[in-house]
């Protein structure tokens, strides 16, 4: 059986937990502004097309598809690019 002591300090644990539970904030930092002018991975180029990565691929193979910039082996889309392909398709 608790005493009067130990019940006071479990309901004040309880509250003061509720309490913070309430209050904290489970907030996901804002993301990042992106400037048209930014590049963008081919990930990135997929996911903001609703395309594969290998489409992507296969659009570049073939002249098809959006613009790019390839230093070495790196492939970047310029994100206006990207916007101004998906308003004339």
């Amino acid at each position: 059986m608790q005493t009067l002591d130990q019940a006071l300090r479990a309901l004040i644990r309880d509250e003061v937990q509720k309490a913070l539970s309430e209050h904290m904030c489970s907030c996901e930092p804002p993301a990042p502004v992106l400037d048209p002018g930014d590049m963008v991975s081919s990930a990135e180029a997929g996911a903001l097309l609703g395309v594969s990565v290998k489409t992507l691929a296969n659009w570049r193979s073939s002249g098809s598809g959006p613009r790019f910039s390839k230093r070495g082996r790196v492939v970047r889309y310029q994100r206006a690019e990207l916007e101004q392909w998906l308003t004339r398709e």
